[in-house]
């Protein structure tokens, strides 16, 4: 008896950790931000990390500045958006334009999903 309400116990506690791990995860937001570039950092495997001159308060990056990542498969960025991305933050840094982007602030990797220069 004893051993059948200990493992009931173990299983409504599995249970409640992952509702809250869901619940945790599920506060995940889009943000919104404007900077200018201060570094472009392509990798050897396609993405690129974007530095900027103001760091956003919602990027939990351990970096300082913060480390924004552009990789493919991360926050629905394709190989096509993360071509047209790269294009238009080079752009932004020859230029010293601002960039407006979003991200996910999920993670400490800040996945960045669009960018546009100029308003919208």
């Amino acid at each position: 008896m004893c051993m059948k309400r200990l493992m009931n116990l173990m299983k409504n506690l599995a249970l409640g950790v992952g509702l809250m791990m869901t619940a945790l995860l599920s506060n995940a937001a889009e943000i919104w931000h404007t900077s200018t570039i201060r570094v472009i950092y392509p990798l050897a495997d396609g993405s690129f990390i974007l530095v900027f001159n103001a760091n956003s308060v919602s990027c939990s990056s351990a970096s300082n500045p913060h480390y924004y990542y552009a990789t493919v498969g991360q926050n629905g960025l394709t190989a096509e958006g993360s071509k047209k991305m790269y294009a238009l933050a080079t752009l932004a840094f020859a230029t010293n334009k601002p960039i407006s982007f979003a991200f996910d602030n999920a993670t400490p990797n800040c996945y960045i999903n669009r960018l546009h220069i100029g308003s919208a």
